[in-house]
């Protein structure tokens, strides 16, 4: 079946809700500190790996002069890194709005299967907010 078309306008899915359920998926909750992942190269409530950090910084110059570790303790600034990495590679996903493309992209780094990641992102937002997953 064809899915509705949504814009960046549909408040159901603003971009700060994109990255609501992305820390819910990522770190299990929306806020406060989050154990690192995979074997303590994920830090944070999103799991910013270094290399991911390091794209972001240097895509968006505005990132630069602060350590890795601050995607950890400051999730002010780990939500523009994520920002920073999505524009870089989700350009396209993020005019057109599409949260599976960017949610894919952001699990990109390390070639692990985005579909079940997809599927994770898709279940968090579910257990919330049933009538905007079936939007996506």
């Amino acid at each position: 079946s064809l899915k509705p078309a949504y814009t960046r306008a549909d408040p159901d899915k603003s971009f700060s809700r994109f990255l609501h359920f992305l820390r819910m998926t990522e770190g299990g909750k929306d806020s406060g500190r989050v154990g690192d992942g995979d074997g303590g190269k994920a830090i944070g409530n999103y799991q910013i790996h270094k290399p991911y950090w390091k794209d972001a910084v240097a895509y968006d110059k505005s990132l630069a002069g602060r350590p890795y570790e601050d995607c950890r303790t400051d999730l002010a600034y780990a939500s523009r890194v994520v920002q920073a990495y999505l524009r870089r590679y989700a350009k396209k996903a993020i005019a057109a709005n599409d949260w599976e493309a960017m949610a894919k992209t952001h699990h990109s780094i390390g070639g692990t299967d985005n579909t079940r990641y997809w599927n994770d992102f898709l279940k968090r937002v579910h257990d919330e907010d049933p009538e905007l997953a079936n939007k996506l």
